[in-house]
């Protein structure tokens, strides 16, 4: 029983995430990088209608807005379910 409820969840979750897009910073040592995280069959033009945000995001990074000033960008096709739970690990709560 809590197998099938548990796939439910987990259902309803990849549901609601199923036309989301990801953008994260990552910090490396190089410098920042986007990682952009689209549903899987996700087309092109969708893709780049992120532009806007992208460039918003880069320029609060670099301050130029213009260009990518060096920020790599890599575009992946994620999973259904990307991730189920975040953790504080400092305070080890749920976000």
């Amino acid at each position: 029983m809590r197998v099938v409820s548990c796939r439910r969840m987990l259902f309803a979750m990849a549901t609601e995430s199923a036309n989301v897009a990801e953008i994260q910073v990552i910090h490396e040592r190089t410098g920042p990088a986007l990682r952009i995280g689209v549903p899987v069959g996700s087309p092109l033009e969708v893709t780049v209608g992120l532009v806007p945000t992208i460039n918003e995001i880069i320029s609060g990074l670099t301050g130029c807005g213009a260009c990518n000033s060096g920020v790599p960008i890599e575009i992946i096709e994620q999973s259904e379910i990307s991730s189920v739970v975040q953790v504080d690990l400092a305070t080890m709560r749920k976000i």
